[in-house]
This record gives structure tokens, C-alpha cells and sequence, in this order.
């Protein structure tokens, strides 16, 4: 989201963060079309409904969403036509993503040196047990599951090393997930959230099982 909008990340960060919800603010937003202003509903009747502190986690997820997913649905309905006149269909389907995206990007190796550096830490520091077990247990994946982690955590698992320097990642660190995982991905922030109860054992299973649903 940031390396996308980043006026609408810092103001979903914000909200998120426990900053003050702005008078009037509803589950709509506004975009410009050929210069003229559209009001864009989140959800049925949304201009009508009140961001408050009880429905705010609901208003950042449809928000983060509209601008990652539902604005370009048009653009990747392009891209796909397009390479549809270069493959017969059956062949893109026949591909799972990760070796659609190979055919067209190439492979990446994800260096964890560099994911590293673009990595911001709250409420907790890259000495943490439980972020330093995170990393352990990154430097064993195998580069296919890196780049799982990567696409788990902002949606997409092609970014070179180089283009590392335009993604911001931030590890959070929680008093309790309030379930046994001891892990939660918001992919619409590129957020990791972490317990500080978690055990590494669980921590690993948990993170195995987050990528092995990407795929």
C-alpha cells in the first residue's frame, strides 16, 4: 500500500495506530474520473455508515482493498487479454502463480540481507526472541518459500533485491493474538503481527502454513 498510495497508507496507518478518526469520515472515498469527483462506496449505503473505533479494522481492510484490488481489476483484465494473444488459455491455467510469474519476470533470489533493511519494528527490535526466531526461521526456508513469505506479506513475490528499497515492511509485536498461531499477516499494510507468547516451533508451523495456503 505505501509504495502504491502512500497519502492513503499514512492515513490508514494512522487510524490503525490509535490516531483521532476524522469527523465524518465514512465507509466511502472519493477518486477522480476524468475530472470529475465519484464518491465510491465501501459497502452498501457506505457514505451513509460512520468509521468508528469498533468497525475501524472492517473500514482499513475495504479501503486497502478497493485501492490494491477492485482499481485495477480493469488494467489486469488488459494485462491478461494481452497474454492471452501470446499463450492459448489452457496454458495460463494450467500454471499456478508462482510459475506464471517466473515466465514473466524470471525467478528472483530473495536475499534475506536486503529484506531486512526494509524491515521497521513496533513495539518490539530485531532483538526480540520472538523476531529473531522469525528470521532463523526465514534463513532456513528454501528461496521458493521466501519469496511465498514476500507474496504472503504484500501480494507480490517478484520484487527484485534492487526494487527491495521501495517496500516497507513492519514487524509489530503483540502482548497476545488472542489464538494459538501466535502470527497474523495484514498483506493490505504489509504488517506482521507477532505474540510474544509464541514458541518457535509454533511460530514455524504457523508461518509454514500461512505460505502453503498462498500457493
Amino acid at each position: 500500500m505505501r509504495e502504491v498510495d502512500l497519502e492513503t497508507y499514512q492515513h490508514l496507518q494512522n487510524i490503525r495506530g490509535g490516531g483521532s478518526i476524522e469527523q465524518g469520515l465514512t465507509f466511502s472515498y472519493k477518486v477522480t474520473i476524468l475530472g470529475d469527483q465519484k464518491v465510491i462506496d465501501l459497502v452498501p449505503e457506505g457514505r451513509n455508515k460512520q468509521v468508528t473505533e469498533e468497525n475501524k479494522e472492517e473500514y482499513i481492510r475495504l479501503l486497502a482493498k478497493a485501492k490494491l484490488q477492485t482499481e485495477i481489476e480493469g488494467q489486469a483484465g488488459a494485462i491478461r487479454r494481452g497474454i492471452l494473444e501470446i499463450l492459448p488459455e489452457f496454458v495460463i491455467e494450467s500454471l499456478r502463480e508462482g510459475e506464471l510469474e517466473v515466465l514473466l519476470c524470471g525467478p528472483v533470489q530473495l536475499e534475506l540481507e536486503e529484506l531486512s533493511k526494509q524491515v521497521e519494528y513496533k513495539g518490539c527490535s530485531v532483538y526480540d526472541e520472538c523476531v529473531q526466531w522469525l528470521w532463523e526461521i526465514l534463513e532456513q526456508f528454501s528461496n521458493e518459500n521466501r519469496r511465498r513469505f514476500l507474496h504472503l506479506v504484500t501480494g507480490s513475490s517478484t520484487i527484485s533485491n534492487k526494487a527491495l528499497n521501495e517496500v516497507k515492511i513492519q514487524i509489530v509485536k503483540k502482548s497476545d493474538l488472542g489464538d494459538k498461531k501466535g502470527l497474523k499477516v495484514n498483506r493490505w499494510l504489509n504488517e506482521i503481527e507477532l505474540s510474544e507468547k509464541v514458541t518457535k516451533e509454533v511460530l514455524k508451523e504457523s508461518l509454514e502454513t500461512e505460505i502453503n495456503q498462498e500457493n
